[in-house]
């Protein structure tokens, strides 16, 4: 073969701006579809939610009535819930992302995976809108229970405040009280909801200490961070230490009330912390599939650091594997573009591991350009005489080799500068070796797989010799 002109080929800025692009676009795609497909999971799941709600609505609006325009809103998405799901779906259908096997490297590729994330996207902010509205409709049980209780309360509450005046109807303290009772009975009749505040009843210092106390305990059975339990700790302490009932209601009205604050609080960052922890561990198994890498989608992480850097190192994975298949196309079109026929191809692994790819192009009668593709990402382009045997190269076929790698020289600079223009430029020159008569050898075409019926000459020397002119003539397609 002729001189190794061994190559790491890399892409212009522009053209790893526009590969790394459409990755990304990809990826956030597909994990939105993912999140898709479960949103529509949970909705469907929430029939008996609606329907318990409407039954608590019934409930009130046949009592104290004014639920009329909730409870037909609630019908209405009971009525409409499978068809907005089914919505949401065919749309989803119709747009599901997918990894793609090869990227095309242009402007209008990565806007076309932009417009694709853009559809996506849009899908799933329907769905997570409908699932906000079923999220509504499920609590709007309880919330009107919740008003009915409080707006009971304030009656009883500007009643016992009215001193010693009696109030117009002798009846209407003992009503109230009723009505109280009434809702919290048919609250607990239907559901067990902890939100709902009770009037409370007269204890004693001691038990509503007590009470109080108990309370608090529980919450140091949670997990929760050091300051957290910190903070109940030293409420308990102040509990102890309070005497009269007027300082004990204040106590409970500030500081618990706050340790309870504070504890949703930090429940709310939990769950949104799980939640960006799940999307990020479905980014990263995502990566995996577009890596082919299925055995590493197992792997399991400590901390969100940990999984922050296997998602940077699958990024790095991926964007080599697109980049190389990406640069192995182009060697493809720029060879036949250049009007060089493949006639071959083979995959070697050695014992070390390391695997190869060959491709094998005509170059002229009897020679042909052997193309090597390393699993470091090199290059190697070398020219040869044809056989279907191995052997070295006669005294006039290295003759003729040689002069014809001259020619593969020029051959060589115009290959590259068609690649730079597809974005592709040399990173890193390994070797550049000169057309001299050590470099001359013959290629076994035996070794490659050729395609049934391809028309394969090979190397004689006495019949070049009739030709023209020992300079290979390479045709170009577009000259």
């Amino acid at each position: 073969m002729s001189g190794p002109k061994v190559s790491i080929y890399d892409l212009t800025g522009w053209a790893r701006q526009v590969v790394e692009g459409q990755i990304r676009c990809e990826n956030q795609a597909i994990v939105c579809g993912e999140q898709i497909k479960q949103i529509l999971s949970q909705c469907s799941g929430m029939r008996g939610s609606l329907e318990k709600s409407l039954q608590m609505l019934n409930l009130f609006q046949s009592k104290y009535g004014g639920q009329e325009q909730t409870i037909a809103e609630v019908k209405n998405l009971m009525q409409n819930l499978e068809r907005e799901i089914q919505s949401i779906q065919s749309e989803y259908n119709k747009n599901i992302p997918t990894i793609s096997p090869k990227y095309r490297i242009s402007d209008e590729a990565y806007e076309q995976k932009k417009h694709e994330l853009q559809r996506i996207l849009a899908i799933k902010k329907i769905a997570e809108d409908l699932k906000k509205e079923l999220n509504k409709a499920a609590n709007a049980g309880k919330d009107a229970g919740v008003r009915e209780q409080k707006k009971t309360n304030q009656k009883i509450a500007e009643y016992l405040n009215d001193g010693d005046e009696a109030p117009a109807n002798p009846l209407e303290g003992r009503n109230l009280q009723e009505l109280e009772k009434s809702i919290s009975n048919d609250i607990s009749g239907s559901f067990s909801f902890d939100s709902f505040e009770e009037e409370p009843k007269q204890k004693s210092l001691d038990d509503a200490k007590k009470e109080l106390f108990n309370e608090l305990a529980e919450l140091l059975k949670l997990e929760l961070p050091k300051s957290l339990l910190d903070e109940i700790k030293n409420a308990l302490t102040n509990l102890d230490k309070i005497d009269q009932m007027s300082r004990l209601t204040s106590f409970d009205s500030i500081t618990v009330k706050k340790i309870f604050k504070d504890i949703e609080k930090y429940q709310i960052e939990c769950e949104k912390e799980e939640a960006a922890f799940a999307e990020q561990v479905l980014r990263y198994k995502t990566l995996c599939d577009m890596a082919h890498l299925e055995a590493e989608k197992n792997r399991s992480f400590k901390d969100t650091a940990e999984l922050e850097e296997a998602i940077h190192e699958m990024e790095l994975a991926v964007v080599k594997q697109k980049e190389q298949a990406y640069i192995a196309d182009c060697v493809d079109e720029v060879m036949q573009d250049m009007g060089y026929d493949l006639i071959g191809k083979r995959e070697v692994t050695k014992k070390s591991g390391k695997h190869f790819k060959n491709e094998l192009y005509q170059f002229g009668e009897g020679t042909a350009v052997n193309i090597t593709y390393s699993s470091e990402g090199q290059i190697a382009m070398e020219l040869g005489g044809i056989a279907r045997e191995d052997r070295v190269p006669t005294a006039d076929e290295t003759s003729v080799l040689t002069q014809d790698m001259q020619t593969f020289c020029g051959e060589f600079a115009e290959f590259e500068k068609r690649m730079k223009a597809k974005g592709v430029i040399v990173g890193n020159r390994i070797a550049l070796m000169p057309p001299e008569a050590e470099y001359a050898a013959i290629i076994n075409v035996s070794d490659y797989n050729v395609e049934p019926g391809k028309q394969i000459t090979e190397m004689n020397v006495a019949s070049t010799k009739k030709k023209a002119a020992t300079a290979q003539k390479v045709l170009r397609r577009d000259e």
